[in-house]
């Protein structure tokens, strides 16, 4: 029997750990939760009654006391890079949920700390886990659809004001709003279908005269290999949540679809729809297992995605997501904030340094595509 991991979790809300790891914990193996601690004490008592197991800490020096092995950081985006790097620096191994960081320099900064740390750092793409998205690689890298030459991803929901008071999302420290929340998933799918980014061209609104941050964002990507990808994600999109990837190639399209509700609490799977030239359309959903507890245990895109973090900070192995997956998605993301501030098509490897906060003030007041800096 393999000896057991000792994990402490840092961050406990109810929008991230309470949902996406308390439902399957005990489907863990090889793992031991030592410690918890949120900054709000209410947070971590209530995961630890979720998950039966784990002593709350007062503080984080308490938290770096503790006899660990690696930490799952689950905090707003603004301390990601700080708590993982000091994580790293103590020698443990890391997972940081997504999005990785604020920047392509603070995501930097985390690659650099588990490289001279010798440890593994990964990133929280709940989605490669998926069965759904995992069913989908399968039939693009079979060539079941052709040549892939298009991905279109569609992420969008309305959030009235009213419910956004005191969302750590919505503070503007966070240096980016739901473009920086939702784009770090679909431009990390984008990219595991059509390979790297090459150009980024895009724009970014905010809507909301009391917002800081962005609420809506568009953009066009081209990729390597040639192919292209376009992404929406949206905050003011009245009606249903829309959550939509559609795949297209040259000999059959593949939909994936999940709406209504938020697919990141939910155990339900996407919608997966094929359609051929001779417009016949199939059904190729991979429905539950009857029992749910079957189901999590065996394909729930949580356990897969700790499971495997656990595994590889047990042998040392490279995880499936590591820290340039984050680091890649970020720099689309900055790139496509500044391609919206500048009114250019920015080329990638983008490493620019700019003041968010003037990004920002200036798109709220109309001025983007043509504020920021000019060629």
């Amino acid at each position: 029997m393999a000896e057991a991991v000792k994990v402490g979790i840092i961050g406990c809300g109810p929008g991230g750990a309470q949902v996406m790891y308390a439902p399957i914990w005990r489907f863990l193996q090889d793992v031991e939760l030592v410690a918890l601690w949120d900054p709000d004490p209410e947070n971590a008592r209530t995961l630890q009654r979720m998950i039966s197991g784990g002593d709350i800490v007062d503080t984080l020096d308490d938290f770096w006391a503790q006899d660990l092995d690696a930490a799952i950081v689950s905090s707003p985006v603004y301390a990601h890079a700080e708590q993982t790097i000091a994580a790293l620096e103590r020698g443990l191994h890391v997972f940081c949920e997504k999005p990785m960081a604020r920047s392509v320099q603070e995501c930097q900064a985390m690659v650099d700390a588990a490289a001279t740390a010798s440890k593994v750092l990964m990133v929280g793409f709940m989605k490669r886990y998926d069965k759904s998205f995992l069913k989908a690689t399968e039939m693009v890298e079979a060539g079941e659809l052709g040549k892939l030459f298009e991905v279109r991803c569609d992420w969008s929901f309305g959030f009235p004001r009213s419910h956004r008071i005191g969302m750590s999302r919505e503070r503007p420290e966070t240096w980016g709003g739901v473009y920086q929340d939702h784009g770090s998933h679909t431009i990390d799918l984008a990219r595991w279908w059509l390979g790297d980014i090459s150009h980024v061209s895009g724009e970014i609104h905010i809507t909301d005269s009391t917002k800081v941050i962005e609420d809506h964002g568009s953009a066009v990507m081209r990729h390597a290999g040639g192919g292209t990808s376009v992404h929406t994600m949206s905050r003011v999109r009245w009606g249903p949540v829309v959550e939509k990837f559609t795949l297209i190639g040259t000999e059959a399209t593949l939909e994936i679809d999940f709406s209504e509700e938020f697919s990141y609490k939910s155990a339900d799977p996407f919608r997966m729809i094929l359609y051929t030239p001779e417009r016949r359309s199939q059904d190729i959903t991979l429905w539950n297992e009857r029992n749910l507890d079957d189901e999590l245990r065996k394909d729930g895109r949580y356990t897969r995605e700790l499971q495997h973090f656990i595994d590889c900070t047990a042998t040392g192995a490279e995880s499936r997501t590591p820290g340039i997956n984050g680091l890649r998605a970020i720099e689309a993301i900055m790139a496509t904030f500044y391609s919206s501030w500048t009114g250019r098509k920015i080329k990638l490897p983008f490493t620019d340094e700019f003041d968010f906060r003037q990004l920002f003030d200036d798109t709220r007041d109309g001025k983007h595509g043509s504020g920021g800096p000019q060629a």
